[in-house]
């Protein structure tokens, strides 16, 4: 299961709650105001898509899949940020 950071930028208050809700039905972690990180099993195009056909032509989204560095991230991030990062960066082996 691939790691994705999330970013949108919309216009309107109805859109953002409704990609907020839906960011929330995906188990998406709010790393910020509009930035997410959540697992998803298919590529970031795939992810860009669909955030983008949820769009205004005005709006922008951003889809970044994360690699296993997580020393690389910022230290300023929320504590469960950090434990969601951790988890998907370095899942526990079996």
């Amino acid at each position: 299961m691939a790691a994705f950071l999330v970013s949108f930028d919309v216009k309107h208050l109805r859109i953002s709650r409704d990609l907020d809700a839906m960011m929330e039905k995906l188990d998406a972690v709010r790393i910020g105001e509009h930035l997410w990180g959540l697992e998803l099993d298919i590529d970031p195009n795939t992810v860009h898509d669909w955030l983008k056909s949820n769009l205004a032509c005005s709006d922008t989204a951003i889809v970044i899949q994360l690699r296993p560095l997580l020393e690389q991230s910022s230290t300023n991030i929320s504590a469960n940020a950090k434990i969601w990062l951790e988890r998907v960066l370095h899942p526990a082996t079996s």
